[in-house]
Formats: structure tokens, C-alpha cells, sequence
């Protein structure tokens, strides 16, 4: 499943020994570099560069790594927008084409993934509040083998696929836009059809809100849901490439892809096509307008695998449940998260992870 802004990286997972911003940076418009140690990811480095209207196009070129002992990852993102205000089409239209990949190649996952996607898609707003979205997008992914025990549940998505298809969304926030701890509700649903001519077939649907509420003397509770499904339109089976994973960052104390439906002779998460998350928290400020104390208590599950008769894996529904602190702040290059979690409902086989670090930024 994905989201929109802002564009969320993907957690540090353990404790991050720098973050910094060097603005201007060989033509950067910013430039984001950090290290980090996770019992996951082993000792890594990560760099994030953001180049705004290359050479007077309009062009908006991101590019980011992060590699260490355990492997490494890439991505990239082109977007360019075209700005038409108020139109017959909704309120600020604005037409967006994009490109972006990734490349991920870590030892505690047994493949390696790389994928491309080039999308279209028209952004205008209904009313003040609410906007709607609809595109066109085209994907291609590489799945490849990097671990001699390997499930067979696995093996069988590897290679080249495509899929192709639509995208819809629409959103309703009463929201400041761009600002952290702004009071008030956001609501999005987001619906993706593939499946129009070759290539994998399917359909994804997600469903998330989050509301910030006033409780008094600057203290605010900050309340989210998430939820989505997964299924094929030819049949029960849906592949690796297609379907939902959780932990990380919607679920805090599990590791990215720590929890849901596993095969148990070989341990290799292979993600669900049903899930659910809640979160509650309550944020506190300090004498730092910038730097905020939190108290959490997260719940989720990520369960049912279909099309996959006669095979060992444990799927069903089973709610996973967190609680923990946070320290939350602020800075010119978006807000730094880090939470100490303890998870008091697991279920055996699930990856927990006590300490994360995560940051949310916009280029």
C-alpha cells in the first residue's frame, strides 16, 4: 500500500549517530545524510539528495541510498507537475507525471527486488476540503534469489513482471497543510486496479485517517487508523510483488515485515492481503517550541494468504500490541521520530525491534 505526502523513508530501525543537512550541496537543494546501527540492517549509512526545477524545466529529481554490512538500497524519483488552477475539472488542478525506482538487496530478506513505475495522474479539489485524484501507472519488477534456503512460496513469484492499471483517491482534511501538530482530521482512501491487458492482475483498496485533538495545556492526542485489503481478479492467488506488509513504522516494537503470515519451515515473511492498525498517542511539548514527548499504544494485524493450499504457513488473523514512548523532533528538513517500544501481544516467529528512528521529509 502507499501514501502520499509527505514522503516517508524508511526507518533507521535502531539508533541513527547522525543526521544532518548540508543545503546548496553540489547543486543540491537539499542534502540529507545520516548513519545508523539496527540488528536488522546491521551499520548503515544513508544520503538523500533533492534537486528542485532542473535546469529551469520544472523537473524535481530525488535520489537516496542507504547500504551497510547487510546490503543496500536505492531509489529514485523524476516528478513534474503542471500547475492549472482553478479549471472545469476542481479547484488547483494539477497534472503530475512521474518516475521513480527502487533497488533493495538486504540478508534478512531472501531476494532481492527491483522496481520501476512510471505514472500519470490528475490532482483537483471537490470542495475546500476535500480532493480527488485518478491516474494511469506502469510498473515493472525483478525478483530475484539471494538466499540458497529460500521458501518455495517465494520462488515461485522470481523473474520479470508487469502490471499496469488505474489509480484512484480521494481525500478529505481540515488540516494546515504542511504542518506537523496542526489540530484537526485527514481521511484518504485510495483504490488500484491492474490488470488492463498482460501482467498481474489485481486490486488493492486502503483506507487511513488520522486526527489530532486538543487536550489542554499544549498536550495533544494524535488517533490513526489504517486499513486495506489485496486480492486477484483471476483467482485467490496474489504474488509476493502485490501484497501488504507491516511493522516499522505502522506498527512500532516489530521490524519492517515482523509480523503476518509466514512459512514456517523456512521463516521467510511472505506479507498478507488483509490488514489493520490503530494507533493512539499522546504528545506533550517542551520548553523547545521544536521537541515534543510522547506516550503510544499501537495495535495491528496483517493476516490471509489464499491460493496456497497444502503449503505450512500460519496465516491466520492474530493482533499484535505495542506500547512505548517517543521523541519527536522538528527540523528544516522535516521531523525526526524516535520511539522506544514494547510489544505485549506477540505471536512466535514475529521480528521485534525496541528502539526505531525514523524521518519524514518533503523535497
Amino acid at each position: 500500500m502507499t501514501t502520499d505526502a509527505p514522503r516517508r523513508l524508511a526507518p533507521l530501525s535502531a539508533m541513527a549517530l547522525a543526521v544532518g543537512l548540508l543545503p546548496g550541496a553540489a547543486g543540491a537543494d537539499r542534502l540529507v545524510t545520516g548513519v545508523s546501527y539496527s540488528t536488522v540492517y546491521g551499520a548503515t549509512a544513508q544520503v538523500d539528495l533533492g534537486f528542485t526545477d532542473i535546469l529551469s524545466s520544472g523537473v524535481d529529481l530525488r535520489l537516496g541510498y542507504r547500504g551497510g554490512s547487510e546490503g543496500h538500497g536505492t531509489s529514485l524519483a523524476l516528478t513534474r507537475d503542471w500547475e492549472f488552477g482553478d479549471t472545469g475539472l476542481g479547484r488547483d488542478t494539477v497534472l503530475t507525471f512521474g518516475i521513480d525506482g527502487y533497488s533493495r538487496d538486504w540478508d534478512f530478506q531472501s531476494y532481492r527486488r527491483e522496481t520501476y513505475t512510471a505514472a500519470l495522474s490528475l490532482d483537483a479539489g471537490l470542495t475546500e476540503r476535500a480532493r480527488y485524484s485518478v491516474g494511469i501507472f506502469a510498473q515493472h519488477d525483478d525478483l530475484e534469489e539471494s538466499d540458497d534456503d529460500v521458501s518455495p512460496l517465494i520462488l515461485q513469484d522470481l523473474g520479470d513482471s508487469h502490471a499496469s492499471g488505474i489509480d484512484l483517491g480521494l481525500t478529505w482534511s481540515n488540516r494546515q497543510k504542511g504542518a506537523s501538530f496542526a489540530l484537526g482530521t485527514e481521511a484518504r482512501i485510495d483504490l488500484r486496479r491492474a490488470g488492463f491487458g498482460s501482467g498481474r492482475d489485481f486490486s488493492q483498496v486502503s483506507v487511513n485517517a488520522e486526527t489530532f485533538l486538543p487536550m489542554g495545556r499544549g498536550t495533544i492526542l494524535n488517533l490513526g487508523f489504517d486499513g486495506g485489503l489485496v486480492s486477484s481478479n483471476d483467482g485467490d492467488y496474489v504474488t509476493l510483488l502485490d501484497r501488504a506488509t507491516m511493522g516499522g513504522g505502522m506498527l512500532r516494537g516489530f521490524t519492517f515485515d515482523g509480523i503476518g503470515p509466514r512459512d514456517m519451515d523456512t521463516d521467510d515473511a511472505l506479507g498478507g492481503t488483509r490488514y489493520l492498525a490503530a494507533s493512539a498517542e499522546l504528545f506533550v511539548p517542551t520548553p523547545r517550541d521544536n521537541l515534543w514527548l510522547g506516550a503510544f499504544y499501537d495495535i495491528g494485524t496483517l493476516w490471509h494468504l489464499p491460493g496456497l493450499d497444502g503449503a505450512d504457513i500460519d496465516d491466520d488473523l492474530y493482533w499484535r500490541q505495542s506500547v512505548g514512548l517517543s521523541l519527536t523532533f522538528e527540523t528544516r528538513i522535516g521531523r525526526v521520530n524516535t520511539s522506544l517500544a514494547k510489544p505485549i501481544a506477540e505471536r512466535e516467529g514475529d521480528d521485534i525491534q525496541y528502539v526505531s528512528v525514523s524521518l519524514s521529509t518533503t523535497f
